[in-house]
């Protein structure tokens, strides 16, 4: 059965699988963590793995549910599966991101509860979160507050939430927040108690919200577990305690969880993001299997090899050794500079001595970082597209 289905996604689709991808596809029950290197294929396995469950293992779309982070990763994932197997599964599939999916929840319990809600992401006037947050500054502080800080303090409020850190914790924490404990206090308070009369909420309160709905109304929680019986999560690494406190609770008690994780990749810490939590993993599924894709199909030969001495360095992640059978290009360059501005001097000068700007990219943390290199590519009339960070 297994050779047939492998057998027809290479034949009617042009999709070949190694040895190890293989076993990730075709495992249906109970947990297990697919440890994917950059390159190795992990969006068509998972595509691949769902495909399995519903055409050979009889599984309803309907019960499955696939998430990840951000909308980008949700679009990835839902066009390139119904671009392969649309045909035969024409719908019925959830790809959601966890925000959404948490939100959706939300409004149906506030809904049935009539409990009068808004959200403060966005633009609104009023009481958007970035004016909120200026004001509350402003009166505890007693100044205005740059983005830069702005940012910094936002970030702060989600990093909390996303590792559920109590009040009382936040001295344990380095907050470079000035009075971050008055403004988060004042925070909370004024979602609360406001002169709209509603329940106002971020995107971080989503996660928790949803959380206490499942962990307090056990109907909830039962209807969410039946619906959804198999769970899959994309980009393991960049969720946090409380986005996996979520799935836990869904996946019960089958525990058909399949996540697809790189603790190497890992950069989102300063929102909460928490791969040490699969670390644990077998500690928590103690027959939880786990599946090393280590093949990198993307990148040259010397990129894989000094990637994988790089990490190396790092003792706190789960020993892999990443390999490829593509041949060595373009040897890597690796320059040291002293500040920010010499940086984007730097990257814009190499940039006008290239002759095909489509071929070069500029990859950066967070939309901030991206300011200087912006102005500065204005300065020296350089086209570019930018893509903001999601």
């Amino acid at each position: 059965m297994n050779i047939d289905f492998f057998n027809f996604l290479k034949n009617e689709c042009g999709i070949d699988f190694n040895q190890k991808q293989k076993s990730a596809i075709i495992h249906k029950k109970g947990p297990v963590l697919v440890l994917a290197s950059p390159g190795s294929g992990k969006t068509t396995v998972l595509n691949a793995h769902i495909a399995y469950l519903i055409l050979k293992a009889g599984i309803n779309p309907k019960n499955v549910l696939a998430l990840t982070f951000s909308k980008a990763a949700t679009r990835d994932m839902d066009d390139r599966f119904y671009n392969t197997y649309g045909k035969l599964i024409p719908d019925g599939v959830k790809f959601s991101t966890i925000h959404s999916f948490a939100y959706k929840m939300i409004r149906r319990y506030y809904y049935k509860n009539n409990i009068d809600y808004d959200l403060i992401e966005g633009k609104k006037v009023h009481y958007n979160k970035q004016f909120i947050l200026k004001k509350l500054n402003r009166n505890i502080n007693g100044s205005n507050i740059n983005d830069d800080k702005l940012e910094e303090l936002s970030n702060a409020i989600g990093f909390v939430k996303n590792l559920m850190i109590e009040p009382e914790e936040f001295k344990h924490y380095n907050f470079r927040v000035k009075n971050f404990r008055k403004i988060y206090d004042a925070y909370e308070n004024y979602k609360r108690n406001n002169e709209f009369g509603k329940r106002l909420l971020d995107f971080d309160d989503m996660l928790l919200e949803a959380n206490n709905i499942l962990e307090n109304n056990k109907d909830i929680l039962k209807k969410y577990q039946k619906q959804y019986e198999y769970v899959l999560m994309d980009e393991g690494q960049d969720t946090s305690l409380i986005q996996n406190k979520i799935i836990e609770k869904i996946a019960l008690p089958q525990n058909n969880l399949f996540i697809v994780c790189d603790d190497d990749q890992s950069i989102f810490g300063f929102r909460g993001a928490n791969p040490r939590y699969f670390l644990d993993f077998q500690n928590r599924y103690p027959r939880a299997k786990v599946i090393f894709m280590e093949q990198n199909y993307r990148s040259a030969k010397n990129i894989v090899e000094v990637s994988n001495k790089l990490i190396k360095n790092n003792n706190t992640r789960y020993p892999k050794n990443m390999f490829t059978e593509n041949p060595t290009k373009t040897p890597i360059k690796i320059v040291k500079l002293s500040s920010e501005k010499e940086q984007v001097e730097y990257i814009v000068n190499s940039i006008t001595r290239e002759k095909d700007l489509a071929e070069i990219a500029i990859l950066y943390r967070n939309n901030i970082s991206s300011v200087s290199i912006i102005q500065k590519l204005y300065e020296n009339q350089i086209l570019f597209y930018s893509l903001g960070v999601e």
